[in-house]
């Protein structure tokens, strides 16, 4: 069982470095940049549909080179999203829920409840429990718990592409 644990654990992010490929630095005001497999996304300010389009955008760019997504985000400077912003992020997430998982830090307490709420659409949407998303303190909180996350992507994402393979 060991052996077979192995072949599903994604290798150190290191390892992922050579094999990135480039997101924009930003995106409006928005910041970006891709560390491993590892997103970091910093938001400034407002979220409308456009601008969630573009980060959609690299977030499947991601889904699709590493076979998941991990995403750090930063929301100390946000002041939410507009309601077709949201909509249309809560779609999204309805189709790749076992293959992310989030790490917010900086969040005051009114982008918490925002972002909960989304979350807990698109769980219910999506009628799936997998994707995973918590609210942290500092930003090394968020790369501590989101490493934890990789293996249980990893593998998540690798039983997606067996199944594929199967159909």
């Amino acid at each position: 069982m060991g052996d077979s644990m192995s072949e599903i654990a994604a290798p150190p992010p290191s390892q992922f470095a050579a094999a990135s490929f480039h997101v924009p630095e930003r995106i409006a005001a928005h910041r970006l940049s891709l560390q491993g497999d590892l997103l970091h996304v910093e938001v400034m300010g407002n979220l409308d549909r456009e601008v969630i389009e573009e980060i959609l955008a690299v977030y499947q760019r991601c889904i699709d080179h590493f076979g998941y997504l991990l995403v750090l985000m930063g929301v100390q400077h946000s002041t939410g999203m507009d309601q077709q912003a949201r909509r249309r992020a809560v779609e999204w997430g309805q189709d790749h829920p076992t293959v992310q998982s989030a790490a917010v830090y900086g969040a005051p307490l009114a982008v918490r409840a925002m972002m909960s709420l989304l979350h807990r659409a698109t769980q219910l949407l999506s009628k799936q429990d997998a994707a995973h998303m918590t609210f942290v303190a500092t930003e090394a909180e968020g790369r501590q718990w989101l490493e934890a996350q990789r293996a249980r992507l990893a593998a998540a994402a690798q039983a997606k592409r067996a199944a594929r393979s199967t159909s």
